[in-house]
């Protein structure tokens, strides 16, 4: 038996409907950074050219996987691929939510650990160990990549601000 999962253009195409919304969600939420200045490319442009990307994607791939879908000539068996598919990208797409919510409140090292210990282990990562570790690894990191490095806006989170707490 091939271990490669193979998709069906139905499915795929219901995770491009996700992937789209998801960068429209985003896209929308952009609106909320704050602009310095007269600057056009303020702190919103980045988030706001990688959102609109993604749904641009998004709309792509469910496109060319409906075209797909329509053109099948075999009749198709219940895939029990759709329902593990669906399995991982509601919860998917309520984590992306749920950083929005984080990162207002708490801002983005917080929320980013906070949010990849559920992505981590959707995408199958069971010693919750490992999860922690993976985590305390990756949010610092991104932090220094995304911050410090690129300057991205962080607005340190209106409930409790940890940059400044942390001396950030």
């Amino acid at each position: 038996m091939d271990d490669t999962q193979a998709n069906s253009p139905r499915s795929e195409f219901i995770v491009g409907l996700a992937i789209m919304a998801i960068g429209l969600f985003f896209l929308w939420a952009a609106d909320d950074i704050p602009v310095s200045g007269e600057d056009e490319f303020g702190a919103r442009s980045l988030p706001r050219a990688i959102s609109f990307l993604i749904a641009i994607f998004g709309t792509i791939w469910s496109g060319i996987n409906f075209v797909k879908w329509r053109h099948a000539t075999a009749t198709t068996q219940p895939n029990p691929q759709n329902e593990f598919l669906f399995a991982r990208i509601f919860p998917l797409m309520l984590s992306s939510f749920i950083y929005a919510a984080l990162f207002k409140w708490f801002g983005y090292l917080v929320s980013t650990f906070v949010v990849l210990l559920p992505v981590l282990y959707i995408y199958g990562n069971t010693s919750i160990r490992k999860i922690l570790i993976m985590a305390a690894v990756a949010a610092p990191l991104y932090y220094i990549i995304f911050i410090k490095g690129m300057k991205v806006f962080d607005a340190g989170g209106s409930i409790i601000n940890f940059n400044q707490l942390l001396g950030l």
